[in-house]
């Protein structure tokens, strides 16, 4: 079983039989290789067929973030990253963004700014596996603060909201809160979490997906109150409810 335990490593820990890293040195080279080609290694290939490991997928997935034709790229790359990267060190990963703009992503401390067509690529939904969308989710930074369990922080009372899901006065607040963070609004369309009436369930699936993430994250004996998971559901019903506000 690929191991999903916590990293004593600064830096972001890859699934496999045995421990490998994306250190700085490994993330530096991706950015300055001058194709993906340089990155290729049979012995690499060979190596991570029998550790279980995704480094030489990883390198490749890093590159293509630093180095994108275009959004659509650069988000996938990311994306696949996700994949790659141990749960307990999804924190490590951030999709940056403020009120009114991608910021970029980042990787320990590592920058890549977004792709030059971000703006136009934001207003457009875009098809994306669902969980992949719910690890994107739980990486998402919103003027600094993760978007889940710093809502309040950045002015959206989600915490509010997942206490009184009934609350009509709350629910209000909080759609008026989050249509003023259109980039917020257009990342959760681009992860398809605004489907709830094409897809009957979808914000109780995303909360039982964070919870499970949540789970490998701090393992079995970690407390547990479930508010991450509440708010991505109350988070993806938000959606749902401004999903025609252009």
């Amino acid at each position: 079983m690929a191991s999903s335990t916590v990293s004593v490593s600064p830096f972001p820990q890859l699934t496999g039989y045995l421990p490998c890293t994306l250190s700085a040195k490994t993330v530096q080279k991706c950015i300055d290789a001058e194709n993906e080609k340089a990155l290729m290694s049979v012995w690499g290939q060979i190596k991570d067929f029998f550790l279980g490991t995704h480094m030489e997928a990883a390198q490749l997935a890093l590159f293509r973030l630093a180095h994108p034709k275009n959004m659509d790229e650069q988000l996938s790359a990311f994306t696949e990253l996700l994949r790659y990267v141990a749960p307990a060190d999804l924190y490590r990963l951030h999709w940056n963004l403020s009120s009114h703009e991608v910021l970029g992503f980042q990787i320990g401390d590592h920058v890549f700014a977004p792709a030059h067509d971000a703006a136009d690529y934001m207003k457009h939904a875009a098809w994306m596996d669902f969980e992949d969308s719910c690890r994107l989710l739980l990486t998402l930074r919103f003027d600094g603060y993760n978007v889940l369990t710093g809502c309040d922080y950045f002015g959206l009372q989600l915490y509010d909201l997942s206490d009184t899901p009934n609350c009509s006065a709350t629910l209000e607040r909080c759609k008026t809160q989050l249509r003023a963070m259109p980039t917020l609004l257009d990342a959760l369309q681009i992860m398809r979490l605004h489907l709830e009436k094409q897809l009957p369930g979808l914000s109780t699936r995303v909360k039982a997906a964070i919870n499970a993430l949540m789970f490998e994250i701090n393992g079995i004996e970690a407390p547990f109150t479930g508010e991450i998971g509440r708010n991505a559901e109350q988070l993806s019903k938000l959606a749902e409810a401004l999903k025609d506000r252009y």
